[in-house]
């Protein structure tokens, strides 16, 4: 019982958003859904129009996707910097050549 409601306090206490899932833990099941993810930001890549990130956690990595220039701060972050990033869930297109098949699309708040 105490544990639990430590856990409800340390909840309400929060200035941010805690983390939905952890990037191994999203699925098929998470595609449209809006979720919040934290880790160490990896290089950046860019192609056509699109900026993409490694979202690096204790479970797995996750690519994050930003189309345009709408979060030109995230391209400051020092590399293995811990962000806090939020978005909602994609499949990748079947013609990807990469095994995992979700990304995580950020937009602007």
């Amino acid at each position: 019982m105490f544990r639990s409601a430590l856990a409800r306090l340390a909840a309400w206490s929060r200035p941010y958003a805690a983390p939905t899932h952890t990037c191994a833990a999203l699925g098929e099941k998470d595609v449209g859904s809006r979720v919040v993810l934290a880790g160490w930001l990896l290089q950046e890549r860019r192609a056509k129009g699109f900026s993409f990130f490694g979202l690096k956690d204790s479970h797995g990595i996750t690519q994050l996707v930003v189309q345009g220039d709408p979060l030109s701060e995230l391209t400051d972050v020092p590399l293995e910097s811990t962000v806090l990033v939020e978005g909602h869930v994609a499949l990748r297109p079947p013609k990807a050549k990469s095994p995992v098949r979700l990304d995580l699309f950020l937009s602007p708040k």
